[in-house]
Formats: C-alpha cells, structure tokens, sequence
C-alpha cells in the first residue's frame, strides 16, 4: 500500500524536539515555538550577556500557552496558563551547554 509521506518543516521538527523533553507538552512546545522559531534562535537568547543564570533560568517561565482541548482546568480571565519554572529550567539545562549542572536534568 501506498501511503501518504508527511512533508515536515524545520518549526515542526523543532516543535516535535521539545515534546521529547520530559513536562513538555504540545501546547508548552507551541508556545516556546512562538517566541523561539529554532533552536538557534532559543540558544542565541540564552547566550545574550545582558542575561544573568538566574534570568536565563526563568526565560520561558512566563510564556503563555494556549489551554488544551480537552482542559476543564480553569485558567484565570485570560485564559492561558504559563510554561511554568520547572520546565524553563530543565530546557535552560538542556539547551545552554555553558550552564553549571545543577543536578539531573530530568
């Protein structure tokens, strides 16, 4: 049988990247997409020097993602909950090879 090959672009596969992280899911990986189309561009951001560790840490902590489909979770009047502290640091570990080690990654 013939089947139908999927064209992906490099945002889809930078997006399916960070759904492999460990609490990372689609729509924290859209949202960090959104901000950072590339994984050049996220580590160019965490290599900015006007960035101290605990500014870089927190970069993806206040990104708004959108609420899932199947969410009956209330998120507050505008709707969107954040990417949150924990995963910005695990992605912060992950992607910023210059960082102290902290502890495990996952």
């Amino acid at each position: 049988t013939k089947r139908k090959r999927i064209v992906l672009t490099a945002r889809d596969v930078w997006l399916r990247c960070l759904m492999k992280v460990s609490g990372c899911a689609e729509a924290e990986a859209r949202a960090i997409v959104a901000e950072h189309p590339s994984m050049a561009e996220l580590c160019a951001a965490y290599a900015n020097p006007l960035l101290d560790a605990k500014k870089a840490t927190n970069l993806l902590a206040d990104l708004k993602r959108a609420p899932g489909k199947t969410s009956s979770v209330s998120c507050g009047a505008s709707g969107a909950r954040r990417v949150g502290p924990k995963l910005s640091e695990r992605m912060y570990k992950i992607f910023c090879p210059h960082a102290e080690p902290t502890g495990p990654l996952i």
